[in-house]
C-alpha cells in the first residue's frame, strides 16, 4: 500500500481559511479569523482559525483540531473521505494522497480512465440539470404548479434547483448531442433511455435513444457532497409512474442516498434529530417553513448506508411518513435498520383532518406539525397503536388471532436492537398496549427468534462454546482485531465510531486504516493480500487471534454474536481512548506542543462522550 504524497503535504498545501469558508462566513480578526462554531448553537463568533499553524478552536464548546478533523467533524466523515474533500477543495486529485494498493500501469491507466468516464457522466447530468431549469422557467405550467398549485417561494424552488422537462422524446437528446456528449455517455448517465442504433440496421428498424423524462417537474439528486449524481421526476398531471428516479449508474446508487440529505446536514447535526418524509415536495415544504433537518426515503427501500449516513451526524430519527397503509408499511421496513444502527427512531402522531403528508399538513397549520414534532412519541408505541387500530371491528377486543399477526409484525423490529435492554423495554410496551402478559410475550419473542433453552447469563442466552483450552487466552485488543477480520462484514460499524488515530503502532494503524479505505470504497478485501503488507510476528497475531474470534463466536447465532460484537467494539473504544489520553497526558508534561495539546483535547472530549 502507498500513497504518492504524503498527508502532510496535503496539509501544507490546501488553506484551512478555504476550507473553513465553505461552512462559515470568516471575520478577520488580527492574523487570524473567526467564525460562528458550527458545532454547538454559537451566538458571537467563538471559533478562532489560525492561518498561521493551520488550525482551528472553539473556546466556548472547546472543539479545534487540524484541517482534516474539522472536516471529519463536521461532514460527519471518514478520515478518508476528509483527504478526498480537503484536496478537491485544492483542486488536486484526491488519489495522490490516498493509500492505494499497488498496481501495474496498465492497472493504473484502466482506473484513470474510469476516473475520467465516471466525471464525463457527472458533466452530462450538470448539462441536464441547465437544460431542465431553461425549460422551467420557460414553461408557464410548470410554474404554475410549483409556485401556484404547491405555493413554494422562488428562494424555496433555487434552492432545490427545481427543473422541467418537456413533454419530447428527443428534445434532451438532442441539446447533449449539440453539447459534444455521445449517447452512450447519455445513457450511462441515467437520462435517456432505449437502444444505441446501429451502423449496419435498415431504416425501419433503426431506432434510438428517447429522452427519459417527459412532462415532469424535475428535481436533482445531489450526493452527501453537494453534487449532482441523479434526477426525480414527478408527472404534470394524468401519467404514470408518478414518480420516476435515475437508474442505477457510476453515479447514482439509491441504497446510498437520501433526498434533501445535503441541503439538510448542517441542520441535523445542529438540532440532533433527523425528520424523515416519503416525499421530495414534502423536503422543500418543510424548508419553506424553516424545518431544514429533513430528508426523504423516495421509494420503497431503506437501506443500512442511508442509516449510516444519518448516524454520521445524529442518533435520533423522526418519522413523518404519510397517515397510510404505504406509511406504516414504510416504518415496518426502516424500524429494524435504525435500530441496527442504534438510532433513535419516534414518529408525529398528527389527526388526519389536518392533511395526509407534511406538506399538506404545513400548508394546513404549520404549529400543529412543529407541535407535533416537539411531542413525536416512540415509533414502536405509535405503530403498535396503528396495527391494534387496523386490527380493531367494531371496537371490539382484539383476538388471540390478531394479536399474534401483530406480534409477528414487530417481534422482528423488537429483534433488531442491538442491545437487550431496549429489547426489554419494547416487551413491555408490546405487553401494555396489547394488554398481554409480558412473561408471556417474553416468551414467544424467545421463540421467535430461536432462543429454546431460556437459562440466561448477562442478558444473553447461554449456549455451550468450542474447547478453548488449546488457546492462550488473549488481550481484549488482539480478540478485537480476531473479530475485525474473521467477521469483517458484521463489524464494518466499526468505522463510524474507531478512528485509526486511537491505535498507537503504526502496523495497527496502517491495518485499520487499509480495512477502512476498503470499506469506503465497497472493495471486497482479500485478508491474505491485506495481511502479507505486514510483517511475519503481527501476521501470526493476527491469525491466532482470528482462530480465537472463529472458535469463541463461530458458534453463536447470528443475534447472539451481534450482541457480543457491539459490546466488545463499545468496550474497546474507550480502553483506546482511555490509553491515548494517557499517553497524550504525559506528552505534554515534558513537550507542550500545538499537536501534543491538540491530541489530549481530542481524546479528553471523546472520553466524554463514553462517560
Amino acid at each position: 500500500m502507498h500513497s504518492k504524497h504524503s498527508i502532510e503535504e496535503l496539509e501544507a498545501s490546501v488553506s484551512i481559511v478555504d476550507v473553513v469558508s465553505r461552512y462559515r462566513t470568516l471575520v478577520k480578526s488580527g492574523k487570524n479569523y473567526k467564525a460562528l462554531c458550527p458545532f454547538h448553537d454559537d451566538k458571537s463568533p467563538s471559533l478562532v482559525v489560525n492561518t498561521v499553524q493551520n488550525f482551528t478552536w472553539c473556546f466556548a464548546c472547546q472543539n479545534g483540531g487540524n484541517i482534516f478533523s474539522f472536516v471529519q467533524k463536521i461532514e460527519g466523515c471518514s478520515f478518508p473521505d476528509a483527504i478526498k474533500i480537503v484536496a478537491e477543495i485544492g483542486g488536486m486529485d484526491p488519489s495522490l494522497y490516498l493509500f492505494t494498493p499497488e498496481t501495474t500501469p496498465e492497472e493504473k491507466k484502466q482506473q484513470s480512465q474510469q476516473k475520467e468516464y465516471k466525471e464525463r457522466l457527472r458533466e452530462v447530468l450538470i448539462e441536464t440539470q441547465k437544460f431542465f431549469l431553461e425549460n422551467f422557467h420557460g414553461n408557464a405550467q410548470a410554474q404554475d404548479y410549483v409556485f401556484n398549485t404547491r405555493k413554494f417561494s422562488t428562494d424555496i424552488v433555487k434552492k432545490f434547483g427545481i427543473g422541467y422537462a418537456k413533454n419530447s422524446y428527443t428534445a434532451l437528446r438532442e441539446y447533449l448531442l449539440q453539447k459534444k456528449f455521445s449517447r452512450k455517455e447519455m445513457l450511462d448517465a441515467g437520462v435517456v433511455s432505449g437502444n444505441i442504433p446501429t451502423e449496419n440496421a435498415s431504416s425501419e428498424e433503426q431506432k434510438d435513444v428517447i429522452d427519459k423524462y417527459r412532462k415532469r417537474i424535475m428535481f436533482p439528486i445531489l450526493d452527501s457532497l453537494g453534487k449532482i449524481c441523479g434526477f426525480g421526476g414527478r408527472i404534470l398531471g394524468e401519467g404514470q409512474p408518478k414518480y420516476l428516479n435515475s437508474p442505477e449508474s457510476e453515479l447514482y446508487d439509491k441504497s446510498k442516498n437520501l433526498y434533501g440529505f445535503y441541503e439538510a446536514k448542517h441542520a441535523i447535526r445542529k438540532y440532533d434529530s433527523a425528520i424523515f418524509v416519503e416525499g421530495n415536495l414534502d423536503v422543500m415544504a418543510c424548508h419553506q417553513y424553516g424545518i431544514e433537518n429533513v430528508v426523504a426515503i423516495s421509494g420503497v427501500g431503506f437501506s443500512t448506508v442511508q442509516a449510516q449516513l444519518i448516524k454520521r451526524f445524529t442518533t435520533n430519527a423522526i418519522l413523518a411518513l404519510d397517515n397510510d397503509e404505504a406509511g406504516i408499511k414504510a416504518t415496518e421496513r426502516m424500524l429494524p435498520v435504525l435500530y441496527a444502527q442504534n438510532i433513535s427512531v419516534k414518529t408525529l402522531k398528527i389527526d388526519e383532518k389536518f392533511g395526509k403528508d407534511p406538506d399538506e399538513i404545513l400548508q394546513n397549520n404549520t404549529d400543529i406539525f412543529t407541535s407535533a414534532i416537539q411531542n413525536a412519541k416512540p415509533a414502536l408505541q405509535i405503530l403498535l397503536e396503528q396495527l391494534q387500530k387496523n386490527y380493531t371491528d367494531n371496537n371490539e377486543p382484539l383476538s388471540t388471532d390478531k394479536k399474534r399477526k401483530i406480534l409477528n409484525t414487530v417481534f422482528p423490529i423488537v429483534a433488531s436492537h442491538t442491545f437487550s435492554l431496549e429489547k426489554k423495554s419494547d416487551i413491555k410496551l408490546i405487553s401494555q398496549i396489547l394488554h398481554l402478559d409480558e412473561v408471556l410475550v417474553q416468551d414467544e419473542f424467545n421463540t421467535f427468534i430461536g432462543k429454546k433453552n431460556t437459562s440466561v447469563m448477562r442478558g444473553r442466552q447461554v449456549q455451550t462454546k468450542k474447547d478453548l483450552s488449546g488457546i492462550q487466552e488473549l488481550p481484549r485488543k488482539s480478540y478485537f482485531w480476531g473479530v475485525l477480520l474473521k467477521f469483517f462484514s458484521e463489524m464494518t460499524f466499526v468505522f463510524s465510531v474507531i478512528d485509526a488515530s486511537f491505535f498507537s503502532s503504526t502496523e495497527e494503524k496502517d491495518l485499520y486504516s487499509t480495512l477502512n479505505i476498503a470499506y469506503n470504497k465497497s472493495c471486497k478485501i482479500s485478508m491474505k493480500e491485506v495481511l502479507s503488507q505486514f510483517s511475519q510476528q503481527f501476521q501470526d497475531d493476527l491469525m491466532r487471534s482470528m482462530l480465537y474470534a472463529d472458535q469463541y463466536l463461530g458458534n453463536l447465532s447470528p443475534l447472539q454474536r451481534k450482541d457480543e460484537i457491539q459490546n466488545l467494539v463499545k468496550t474497546i473504544r474507550k480502553e483506546l481512548i482511555t490509553h491515548q489520553l494517557t499517553h497524550y497526558t504525559q506528552s505534554i508534561k515534558t513537550d507542550p506542543s500545538l499537536h501534543n495539546i491538540q491530541q489530549f483535547q481530542f481524546f479528553a472530549n471523546a472520553l466524554k462522550t463514553e462517560n
